[in-house]
């Protein structure tokens, strides 16, 4: 719905907090995005789903400093 999570400095446990959303009954299809070296030119932004952003980000090998947001806002960043 309105609600927007930010995740800090999450990307080695990934997994869990989405699993723990998904369980406590949030729509694994809500927008999700990883976004390392947020400060920076090498700015890299992973977008998926509460479901997949775990798979996808491993995917990619992303890394720290990231943030993972979770919400319609990824909208906005993708």
């Amino acid at each position: 719905g309105d609600h927007t999570w930010i995740l800090l400095m999450g990307v080695k446990r990934l997994a869990s907090p989405p699993a723990q959303l998904i369980a406590a009954g949030h729509d694994p299809d809500v927008p999700a995005a990883v976004v390392e070296r947020g400060w920076s030119a090498e700015q890299r932004t992973t977008v998926a789903t509460l479901g997949t952003i775990a798979d996808r980000a491993a995917e990619v090998g992303a890394a720290a400093p990231a943030v993972t947001v979770i919400g319609d806002v990824v909208t906005i960043l993708a």
